[in-house]
């Protein structure tokens, strides 16, 4: 029997590691929980990993966790053409809501209420930070910016807007049909992405009820301005926390 430790070490499953060879060997180096991304890959190749997961828990005597990572109301930007568009500063691009191949003249970001919600002065970061834009003009569709510093803008990179409380819906088609998946695969924890208040984890929790779940622990990740202003209420409702360093740090 392997000894429980208090202090946990979360791997992430990817295809890299998601052999049976290679979770006996992440077990017996020290790793306590399996995290799934569920912001990438399918359900099918979801349910592989999990059952190669307890395999090797049947065969070492182990107790390998799995935490299943909700893919959550996180923005992203579109198909940029090539490796990426490089900017300097200074220069000027429109961010819009229609589907379009982005280049140096505009990209997508098809979260319609971002373009509700934001405001002229505040300021868009893309890939945790690599790229500063201040937006300048809002219509219901469309943005317009300027680069505060030269860098990259990548296919599907992150984009966070700090201050900005997004009204878009917490749970998503896609998260809820994960999080059922999940219940009825019982996982052992469920990670709640971009958590912004207590409804949020409430709403997984009613979730986990309806699939007969409830002993599932939710875990809220905190990667924004609001998720923090809110961190004491949504505490009360969870069963521990995640402090997202990548997102909540810019």
């Amino acid at each position: 029997m392997i000894e429980m430790r208090k202090t946990k070490i979360v791997a992430t499953i990817g295809p890299a590691s998601k052999s049976e060879e290679m979770l006996e060997k992440l077990t017996l180096a020290g790793v306590n929980i399996a995290r799934l991304n569920f912001s990438h890959e399918t359900q099918e190749s979801h349910l592989e990993r999990i059952k190669s997961i307890r395999k090797v828990n049947e065969k070492l005597g182990s107790n390998l966790a799995i935490l299943a990572d909700t893919k959550g109301p996180e923005i992203r930007c579109g198909i940029i053409e090539g490796d990426g568009v490089f900017f300097e500063t200074g220069e000027e691009v429109d961010i819009v809501k229609e589907d379009v191949l982005g280049n140096k003249e505009r990209f997508t970001i098809d979260v319609e209420e971002m373009y509700r919600d934001v405001t002229v002065g505040q300021t868009l970061l893309v890939d945790d930070g690599k790229v500063r834009m201040t937006i300048l003009e809002v219509t219901p569709d469309r943005l317009r910016a300027r680069v505060e510093n030269p860098g990259y803008v990548k296919t599907r990179k992150g984009i966070n807007i700090p201050g900005a409380y997004l009204s878009m819906p917490f749970i998503s088609e896609k998260d809820e049909k994960d999080i059922r998946f999940a219940a009825q695969e019982n996982v052992n924890f469920i990670a709640a992405s971009f958590t912004r208040r207590k409804e949020d984890i409430l709403e997984i929790k009613e979730i986990l009820r309806q699939e007969g779940a409830e002993h599932i622990q939710v875990i809220p990740k905190i990667e924004n301005q609001e998720g923090y202003d809110n961190l004491r209420e949504i505490l009360e409702v969870s069963d521990g926390v995640m402090v997202a360093r990548g997102d909540l740090g810019v």
